[in-house]
């Protein structure tokens, strides 16, 4: 699984990207949602109400918006306190809550404040003007201009995010030229997101290095390696024992029929077994070396 958090100031677009990614085939999950249903726990709401009081929560448990502002938002010390009571438990979950597709998308707000964890592959911060995103906020929510400070006057400058995001999108005005880059980075991701692994045996060294140069050459795959083994299997009622050198490699979910049908035309066993298998866990920098290698 290929997974991507993204970040962004309020305003600037996030949700909007992410959902554009859902319609590429993202599984996106927002970290607000997972924030809010924590609330349901006792020993939640019992830790805030001994902080802030009672009153911060309806007769339902839920907290309540103005006074949940008033108060969590009031300090840097109040600010901090909510984030390690709720953060953690978020990160858990959203970890939890994987589910199969092969590219996952994580909208976390404050993504580069509570740090990104080593399971999370790539990062994007979505940014745009203060002035810009005071008029989407007045306009959609009924923001006045200190109701945006108050949220963010806790947060990492956005210098400082653009800095520690891998990608960073600009959404200040033309919203066309925002989706446009933001599909063609989700295009990337989905790309990222089908590397896969394969392998398969060759009978003679000679014809194992033979496979794999035209493999590589071919632009089929992006790296062989070669490994002597010995098998024992049945074959036409009869077992058998023999060396072999097995071929693994790393290509693209597109790529997968033209390498088996390569590897058959190259093969002089009867029946070539070439298998194919997502990583359980491969780096954003090896990904895209793999896309970078195969195909055109």
């Amino acid at each position: 699984m290929f997974v991507v958090a993204v970040s962004g100031d309020i305003g600037a677009g996030k949700s909007t990207l992410t959902r554009l990614w859902a319609d590429l085939g993202a599984e996106v999950t927002g970290a607000d949602e997972v924030a809010k249903s924590l609330w349901g726990r006792p020993e939640i709401r019992a830790a805030a109400a001994s902080r802030w009081g009672d009153e911060l929560f309806d007769p339902q448990g839920t907290p309540r918006p103005g006074e949940f502002l008033r108060t969590a938002f009031a300090s840097r010390e109040d600010h901090r306190f909510l984030g390690e009571l709720l953060h953690p438990l978020v990160w858990d979950l959203l970890k939890e809550r994987s589910g199969r597709g092969s590219w996952r998308v994580l909208e976390v707000p404050l993504l580069f404040e509570t740090g990104v964890p080593e399971w999370v592959d790539a990062t994007v911060y979505v940014t745009a003007q203060a002035s810009v995103r005071e008029e989407r906020v007045a306009r959609s929510r009924g923001w006045a201009t200190e109701d945006l400070a108050l949220r963010e006057r806790w947060l990492l400058p956005g210098e400082e995010k653009a800095r520690r995001a891998r990608w960073t999108l600009a959404n200040d005005g033309d919203r066309d030229a925002f989706l446009r880059e933001g599909r063609n980075l989700g295009l990337l991701f989905r790309r990222l997101a089908s590397v896969v692994e394969g392998d398969t045996a060759c009978g003679s060294p000679d014809e194992a290095a033979r496979i794999a140069r035209a493999l590589v050459e071919g632009r089929l795959v992006a790296c062989v390696q070669t490994t002597p083994t010995r098998s024992l299997f049945r074959w036409k009622g009869r077992v058998e024992e023999h060396p072999e050198w097995v071929l693994s490699f790393r290509t693209l979910e597109e790529y997968q029929g033209p390498v088996e049908r390569r590897i058959r035309e190259l093969h002089r066993y009867e029946l070539p077994i070439v298998s194919f298998r997502v990583p359980s866990r491969l780096g954003l920098d090896a990904r895209l070396w793999v896309t970078e290698s195969c195909g055109p």
